[in-house]
């Protein structure tokens, strides 16, 4: 008797997920876009007019500065590659 857990998913089940999948992706990118829209429209409202264009480059600037050293690594954080190489140790 053939049960449940032995039976291999349908062709059509795996089509269905994918579209799903496709979809899901379109939907996000959409909303990415559409927040990159907003914030072009107001960083144009706003920081142009406060700033200007040379000041409102130098924002610019400051601001990846800022992203840029927090996001450089630090010698105290671990990578995930050093992660698995300390539980691999551990465990044998």
């Amino acid at each position: 008797m053939v049960t449940e857990v032995n039976r291999k998913p349908q062709a059509h089940s795996i089509r269905h997920v994918s579209r799903l999948r496709r979809f899901d992706r379109s939907l996000h990118h959409g909303k990415r876009v559409a927040q990159s829209a907003v914030a072009c429209y107001l960083c144009a409202r706003l920081i142009l007019r406060d700033f200007g264009q040379s000041g409102s480059v130098s924002l610019a600037a400051c601001i990846n500065l800022v992203v840029g050293m927090t996001a450089y690594p630090r010698p105290d954080v671990k990578t995930p590659s050093q992660v698995r190489k300390t539980i691999k140790t551990d465990r044998g």
